[in-house]
């Protein structure tokens, strides 16, 4: 763990201090208030499901999630069609949501968890992968 980790507050919101929680911005709040588990975007968990059947993904198949908050949606898809994913955010809180579910889902070995913005992601190759998501 990195110091910039460690600086991060406990995923138990209940023990931040009024402080800690004044410095949030808006989506992290409102990831934090629903502790990760909310569905944010336009559509919410109906149109996500609606893509995911449009899909067509199998074991062989790599998805990468721009904007992949607390990777809810990610694991989701990960354990239905058992394919391997990366997600990228951009808020080091919501990548410890995000970070947490995966280990929590025992998806480690199919789901990779980075930072990044999407306004600057050279770091991937050309055709590296299959699907590309971006819901919000």
């Amino acid at each position: 763990m990195n110091q910039q980790e460690d600086d991060l507050p406990s995923l138990d919101f209940y023990l931040w201090t009024d402080e800690q929680l004044a410095k949030l911005p808006f989506l992290e709040l409102l990831v934090l208030s629903f502790e990760g588990e909310a569905s944010l975007h336009p559509g919410g968990v109906c149109s996500t499901e609606r893509l995911f059947q449009e899909l067509s993904l199998g074991p062989n198949d790599y998805v990468l999630e721009i904007g992949c908050g607390s990777a809810k949606d990610l694991c989701r898809l990960v354990e239905k069609y058992n394919c391997r994913a990366i997600g990228v955010d951009s808020s080091d809180l919501i990548l410890k949501f995000a970070e947490h579910r995966v280990r929590k889902t025992g998806l480690s070995s199919k789901i990779t968890i980075i930072k990044g913005d999407i306004s600057n992601m050279n770091f991937f190759n050309d055709r590296q992968f299959d699907i590309v998501i971006a819901q919000s």
